[in-house]
């Protein structure tokens, strides 16, 4: 028996119906399983993966600007220079992914698990990361600049050149030689005292 196939825009369409279904019974087939797919460089702005699963799919260079990953399950995807401003990824499991030179501007990012994650030389200004785990996470050259990292795990991160101007950390669990380090650029929001 010949399995249906589906273009990204039906397997979307069909992930949606089942986020709004009542009946247990007819969201079982149709829980969107994107698991090992290839996004490569598709415009996919606004597109709805809330609870999906992604493990090892292809985002590089993909269009995710104001899309919705919220609780997706997408450990060890492929993000790199994937475009994710505005988007929402509240408390997606994210955990060994590659994530390098991705811009997550103006993104909603609470309660994201990043451990392992490559993050080197991502863009997070503006970001909401209240309450994310990025413990082991390389985040070396990433731009934090105004971002919310209060109450974040990012301990036995990598964080050579990362960048935390107006960054908020208030409850962050960070190793203290960490922030000696001079290579980490590091100014007190305007108001604050250490």
């Amino acid at each position: 028996m010949k399995m249906p196939t589906f273009t990204v825009d039906q397997l979307l369409a069909r992930h949606k119906a089942w986020l709004l279904d009542d009946e247990e019974e007819s969201r079982m087939d149709r829980r969107g399983n994107f698991a090992g797919m290839n996004f490569q460089s598709l415009d996919l702005r606004f597109a709805v993966f809330k609870q999906a699963t992604l493990e090892r799919a292809n985002f590089m260079f993909a269009d995710l600007r104001e899309s919705n990953f919220i609780d997706a399950s997408a450990k060890e995807v492929n993000f790199l220079c994937a475009r994710l401003n505005l988007a929402r990824l509240d408390d997606a499991d994210l955990r060994n992914s590659n994530c390098k030179f991705a811009y997550f501007r103006g993104a909603t990012l609470t309660g994201i698990d990043f451990s392992g994650a490559n993050l080197s030389g991502g863009d997070f200004r503006d970001a909401n990361l209240r309450g994310a785990i990025l413990s082991g996470a390389d985040i070396r050259g990433a731009i934090f600049i105004g971002a919310n990292l209060s109450g974040a795990n990012l301990r036995d991160c990598r964080m050579l050149g990362a960048n935390f101007i107006r960054a908020n950390i208030r409850g962050a669990k960070i190793q203290p030689d960490k922030l000696r380090n001079r290579l980490i650029i590091w100014r007190e929001r305007p108001g604050e005292t250490k």
